[in-house]
């Protein structure tokens, strides 16, 4: 008997909660507008599909997604803070992020039909605004563009989570670029690197559009769609083509992690090292001159 007025306590108590949040913290387009995945979204969109959020309350401890389950939808955190923790091979947990008011979680493993890549944890008691895959889905499904522009938001989203780039693969393409100034470029150019995630069949390049970067693959495969070539982690593409159009359309192969070097700024990066070689060279001969 004490058992079950407990499990009714607490499930008052957390009906008390849940209206309170509903009155107090009504969800509304302008909380969803200014977040990553919801941006691209317009006013009526948001109108629309508001009223299919469920109001979540949460306790300190409770696992919202475990990694490696399955999505079940797309949450947006109205007030609390959660853990988002990766389980590392030799059993332990590494902490990547705290997720706190206006942050949304769970949108790769709806979107990509991925399992959970973290587990997510409340660090305090939360209240949460949950959308179900299967209405996310069917909304965006029904809307091409919107599906687009959602699975590239989120892909910039785990593009922030990405590994560095081995200084190795990027002195390959430094030293036959530039092989008499490679070493001093090498610093600068790593740090205009740009993080890039692609999702299964994804388009990278497309044939006799103008190629503006150089693709670093870190993780996963790329394929082109011409030759069948397969380019894997530790691999480039795109600098014999730099400056002029792609000669091959090439797509992700599953998920891609990969590193991309803007033609722009590695053209800044080596004007840059000249204006400082000229500098060097004039004050070199100013030098020479106080002394002849």
């Amino acid at each position: 008997d004490g058992q079950l007025i407990r499990e009714l306590l607490d499930k008052r108590r957390r009906q008390y909660r849940i209206s309170t949040l509903v009155k107090g913290h009504q969800l509304k387009p302008q909380n969803l507008k200014p977040t990553s995945f919801f941006k691209s979204w317009n006013e009526k969109q948001l109108q629309e599909i508001i009223p299919f959020f469920e109001p979540l309350i949460t306790d300190k401890g409770d696992v919202m997604i475990r990694q490696g389950d399955p999505g079940h939808g797309v949450y947006f955190v109205m007030r609390g803070h959660l853990s988002v923790d990766v389980q590392q091979p030799d059993g332990g947990a590494k902490h990547v992020a705290t997720l706190h008011d206006g942050c949304t979680f769970g949108e790769i493993s709806c979107l990509f039909l991925e399992s959970a890549t973290a587990t997510v944890t409340c660090s305090t008691i939360c209240g949460l605004w949950r959308l179900r895959k299967e209405k996310l889905m069917s909304d965006l499904l029904g809307n091409p563009m919107q599906l687009m522009m959602a699975k590239e938001a989120v892909n910039d989203m785990r593009a922030k989570w990405i590994g560095p780039l081995p200084m190795k693969n990027l002195v390959a393409l430094l030293k036959k670029m530039y092989p008499a100034k490679w070493k001093l470029l090498l610093q600068e150019v790593h740090r205009s690197l740009q993080p890039k995630v692609y999702g299964d069949m994804d388009y990278i390049c497309t044939k006799t559009h103008s190629c503006t970067k150089v693709i670093f693959v870190l993780s996963g495969s790329c394929q082109s769609i011409m030759t069948n070539r397969v380019y894997n982690g530790g691999q480039y593409f795109g600098a014999d083509e730099l400056g002029r159009q792609w000669q091959d359309t090439i797509r992700a192969v599953g998920k891609v992690e990969a590193w991309c070097l803007l033609e722009v700024q590695l053209q800044r990066v080596v004007d840059l090292l000249s204006q400082q070689e000229k500098q060097q060279s004039s004050h070199w001969h100013s030098a020479s001159g106080v002394f002849h």
